[in-house]
């Protein structure tokens, strides 16, 4: 009888021992992103 379990987060079948790193992924994403999208732009001299 196979044994596995389920990552209540996203869903990911884990063999026995093993563990999800689908939150630690998504808080990567988001930390790449937010760097990203709040990087100061730079100054363009207009004239």
């Amino acid at each position: 009888m196979a044994y596995c379990n389920e990552c209540p987060h996203c869903g990911a079948n884990l063999d026995p021992g093993e563990h999800c790193n689908c939150k630690e992924e998504m808080e990567e994403e988001q930390s790449s992103f937010t760097k990203i999208v709040y990087q100061a732009p730079e100054k363009q001299n207009v004239g």
